[in-house]
């Protein structure tokens, strides 16, 4: 969950400053690390606050996954629903020859092909392929081929170009990241302009490039990122304590002891 990706932040990309944001299929988590600590607030239930202090992490429904919905023409909305829980296909996760033989459905307002197999939609991570700013390293990487293939057959049923199409849903998927950007950095009053985007997530370079430089940050991808969440369990601290009382304890009782709390925590 979202705190085993703060944990990967901290301690296998060693972020010390920074908003990290891990980027997956259906969601993206947004928070602050500060000085090499993670932020905290006060939990909130149904509105109401309490003296619960949890991470403060602000989760959106967007991500590489999300499904781009169109009205007139226009994409008008990135989320929240996404390819994985409404069945669809990546376009970019398919060959050339699928997306051409598939016929353009735009349907319930999703921009989206489907052939004898399902659905095949048009993702942030799509977008990101078909404009060509997905690193070959990155678990995001796809057919940038057939990813501007289908954006340019939907887009022309819509009016757009292929192009035109890819950039419009990286933008509302941008403008989703801005306000939750734009409130960690109000309520903890950061230096915009020293601000750094770290992405997480298997989805981070379908959406952290084209965010950063549209809304004028620094960014990096986080190493192993597509499992910074794991990594995050694995690394993080583990402890337990064993209490006991002994009269004049010898070397050997203070051996013992600590053997027992390393097993405990093992």
């Amino acid at each position: 969950g979202p705190a085993a990706g703060i944990a990967g932040a901290l301690f296998h990309e060693n972020v010390t400053d920074g908003i990290f944001i891990e980027v997956g299929g259906t969601s993206a988590d947004c928070s602050v690390i500060r000085r090499g600590r993670p932020q905290l607030r006060p939990a909130r239930i149904g509105g109401h606050r309490t003296l619960l202090r949890t991470l403060d992490v602000r989760t959106l429904a967007v991500a590489g996954g999300s499904l781009a919905h169109v009205v007139h023409g226009a994409v008008v909305a990135v989320g929240p629903r996404s390819a994985h829980i409404a069945g669809y296909r990546y376009a970019s996760f398919c060959d050339v020859t699928t997306i051409a033989g598939a016929r353009v459905a735009i349907e319930d307002g999703i921009a989206a092909l489907a052939d004898a197999g399902g659905g095949i939609a048009i993702t942030p991570t799509c977008a990101a392929n078909a404009l060509g700013l997905v690193p070959e390293t990155a678990f995001a990487h796809g057919d940038a081929e057939a990813a501007r293939l289908a954006c340019a057959r939907v887009g022309e049923a819509l009016g757009l170009g292929g192009d035109a199409l890819a950039r419009a849903i990286l933008e509302r998927a941008t403008a989703t990241l801005k306000g939750a950007i734009d409130e960690l950095i109000a309520d903890y009053e950061l230096e915009r302009a020293t601000v750094v985007l770290v992405g997480g997530g298997g989805g981070a370079a379908a959406l952290i490039p084209f965010a950063a430089h549209a809304l004028g940050f620094e960014h990096r991808i986080a190493r192993n990122a597509e499992v910074i969440s794991p990594l995050g369990v694995a690394l993080a601290l583990v402890r337990d304590t064993v209490e006991r009382t002994i009269v004049d304890p010898a070397p050997a009782d203070l051996v013992r002891i600590r053997r027992e709390a390393i097993d405990a925590a093992i």
